[in-house]
């Protein structure tokens, strides 16, 4: 290694090193703030699904984040949602949910939830 080398070499490896990982968790932190608020989910959207439940017979109480009080159904259990514009992009009633639907899984539905005005 060339004396050059040497010398450019930082003189405290560990604060360094304590840097990396702040600016890393700092990244983590942002981007993770950043999707929580792309994710929630459009009013029409989270009314209809409200209203798809109240059709269905949940004995095993799968459904129990489903609530009017719970604001994004993007959160909710079987719900996946589109970061942008948040529309719900699919159901997935799991297999031992044959109960509440005979499909497990809707798939793509965006427009599907959105009211007919």
């Amino acid at each position: 290694m060339s004396q050059l080398a040497v010398l450019n070499m930082p003189r405290h490896p560990k604060r360094m090193g304590d840097l990396l990982l702040i600016m890393l968790a700092f990244t983590i932190f942002s981007t993770s703030v950043v999707t929580a608020e792309a994710a929630r989910c459009i009013e029409r959207e989270r009314q209809a699904l409200l209203s798809f439940k109240r059709g269905l017979l949940d004995k095993g109480n799968f459904l129990s984040s489903w609530t009017s009080s719970n604001e994004d159904c993007c959160s909710w259990r079987g719900i996946s949602c589109h970061n942008q514009p948040s529309h719900v992009i699919m159901l997935n009633l799991r297999p031992d949910m044959d109960q509440y639907h005979p499909s497990k899984k809707i798939e793509a539905l965006g427009s599907y939830f959105i009211s007919r005005e």
